[in-house]
């Protein structure tokens, strides 16, 4: 997923939604990917696929219906080294 979410930070949208699809194949069940899905696919113009993607986000997880809420939830724990244990709250 990392790969796709930095080829559309830097507005590479085909490149992103290749990554992003390939990680989707991967994990189906993890919420983020169709949320970038969504902005890849969005930005290169493919309204009825982002809908889609974002579709797909709310049946991984309905209480994102919203950026109100997507806000509300805690950004994703990355470990940054051997001494990190899961749950701590990295950046």
């Amino acid at each position: 997923m990392g790969l796709g979410q930095c080829h559309l930070l830097l507005g590479h949208a085909d490149q992103a939604i290749d990554f992003l699809r390939k990680a989707h194949a991967s994990n189906p069940l993890f919420w983020q990917i169709p949320l970038w899905l969504a902005a890849a696919l969005g930005l290169r113009g493919d309204l009825d696929e982002a809908k889609a993607a974002l579709a797909e986000l709310l049946k991984l997880k309905p209480e994102v219906n919203s950026l109100a809420q997507l806000r509300t939830i805690p950004p994703t724990v990355t470990i940054t080294s051997t001494t990190d244990k899961p749950g701590d709250v990295c950046c």
